[in-house]
């Protein structure tokens, strides 16, 4: 994905948007491994799980594990793809 937006958009727009997805992968690590949430659950309970999504999102203070568990999936899974592209030869 991250070659795909490079090539049709910028390498900043490409940076930007594969390290947002990245943070958002482990903002839903933590609504999964911590809350208890399923992918099913977006079509059966949407409402508890926007209202789980917005209270942490208006009250952020009050959920510091929320914001560790995203902060720190989110820095795993970027350092691990700068490493890994920096690692892959250019073709």
């Amino acid at each position: 994905m991250h070659k795909i937006i490079q090539q049709k958009f910028s390498n900043t727009k490409a940076w930007v948007s594969t390290t947002t997805i990245f943070f958002l992968c482990g903002f839903g690590i933590y609504l999964g491994r911590f809350l208890r949430w399923n992918s099913w659950d977006i079509l059966q309970k949407p409402q508890l799980l926007f209202q789980d999504i917005t209270i942490r999102f208006t009250d952020p203070i009050q959920h510091p594990k929320t914001w560790g568990v995203t902060l720190g999936f989110g820095l795993l899974f970027s350092i691990s793809f700068f490493i890994f592209k920096s690692l892959t030869p250019k073709a």
